[in-house]
C-alpha cells in the first residue's frame, strides 16, 4: 500500500475511533443524570413541570389595591377586632377589613369546629364574597372558634376535630387564590376545663401550626392559643387563660390588655405574611 495511502487510513481510523469514544460517555452521563436526556417517556414535558411550579406557588397579594379580608369570629374575635383594635390596625396597615360574627347569616352565626365542613362546601360561595360588591371576592379569609371549643376532653373529640378541618383543607386548596387563615382555639380560664382538655387544646393548635398547613401555600394557621395560655407548668393558669389577661376567674373572655396584645401581634404578623417577611 501506498504510504500516503496508508497514513490516510490511519486518520480515518482515529477520527472513527474518537467519535465512538465520545458517543459512549455521552450515552453514560444520559444515564447517570435522567434531566440530560429531556422530558422522560412517563408523559411528562417542560409544560407539565412548569404547572407543577405553579401549582405550588405561595399565595401572594394583590397588586394595584388593598387586599380584602374577611375575619369569621364570636365574642373573642369582637374583643380583638374592635375593643382591642385590631380593625382599625388593620386598616392602618392597608388592609380592606370586614368582619362576620352573629346574625351575618347562616355562617356568622356557626363558628364552632364542626360548622366549619358546611361553611366551606354548602356556603362557600356566601363565604367568599359576602358583604362584597358583584364580582369581588376576598383575598384573606381568617376564621376561628370561640373558646368553648378548646374544651377537648377526649382523644376522640380532638380526631373530630381534626376531621372537620382536613374537609375544610379539601375545598381551600382549590382556592389558591385565596389565602386562609385558621386561627386555633382561645384558650379557657382555669374554672371552665380540666388541665388534660387544656392539653389537648394545645395539641390542637400545634397540629393546625404544624402537619395541617405544611406544603399548603394558601392555607397559614394562627396561633391564639399560646398567645393567651399561661407557659409555666408550675401555675394553675398553665395552658389556660393567663391570670392578667382573665377578666375574672369564671369569665374565658380576654380583657383589654389581652384584645390588644393579640390585635397588634395579628397585624404584624398578617402584615408580615402579605409580603412573605416571615
Amino acid at each position: 500500500m501506498h504510504r500516503s495511502t496508508l497514513a490516510v487510513t490511519l486518520i480515518l481510523f482515529v477520527l472513527i475511533l474518537s467519535c465512538s469514544q465520545t458517543s459512549s460517555a455521552t450515552s453514560d452521563e444520559t444515564k447517570q443524570d435522567p434531566q440530560a436526556a429531556g422530558p422522560s417517556n412517563v408523559g411528562e414535558t417542560e409544560t407539565d413541570v412548569a404547572e407543577t411550579v405553579t401549582d405550588i406557588a405561595a399565595w401572594t397579594a394583590p397588586e394595584g389595591r388593598a387586599p380584602r379580608f374577611l375575619f369569621v369570629h364570636h365574642s373573642t374575635g369582637f374583643g380583638f377586632m374592635f375593643n382591642g383594635g385590631m380593625a382599625e390596625m388593620l386598616e392602618d396597615s392597608g388592609v380592606e377589613v370586614h368582619s362576620r360574627t352573629y346574625g351575618d347569616g347562616w355562617v356568622g352565626d356557626n363558628t364552632n369546629p364542626d360548622h366549619f365542613p358546611i361553611t366551606f362546601t354548602e356556603h362557600f360561595d356566601d363565604l367568599i364574597t359576602w358583604d362584597l360588591p358583584d364580582g369581588q371576592q376576598y383575598d384573606i379569609i381568617a376564621f376561628k372558634s370561640c373558646y368553648p371549643a378548646s374544651n377537648i376532653c377526649s382523644d376522640e373529640e380532638l380526631e373530630q376535630y381534626k376531621g372537620y378541618y382536613e374537609t375544610v383543607k379539601s375545598v381551600t386548596s382549590e382556592h389558591p387564590e385565596i389565602l386562609f387563615v385558621p386561627w386555633s382555639t382561645p384558650p379557657l380560664v382555669p374554672n371552665a376545663t380540666e388541665l388534660n382538655c387544656a392539653e389537648r387544646a394545645e395539641q390542637f393548635a400545634d397540629w393546625l401550626m404544624g402537619e395541617y398547613t405544611e406544603d399548603e401555600p394558601n392555607l397559614v394557621a394562627y396561633d391564639v392559643f399560646h398567645m393567651l395560655a399561661g407557659d409555666d407548668e408550675s401555675s394553675g393558669d398553665y395552658l389556660r387563660l393567663r391570670y392578667e389577661y382573665q377578666n375574672s376567674a369564671d369569665d374565658s373572655h380576654p380583657n383589654h390588655d389581652a384584645n390588644v396584645a393579640v390585635a397588634e401581634d395579628f397585624t404584624n404578623w398578617l402584615t408580615r405574611l402579605m409580603w412573605w417577611d416571615i
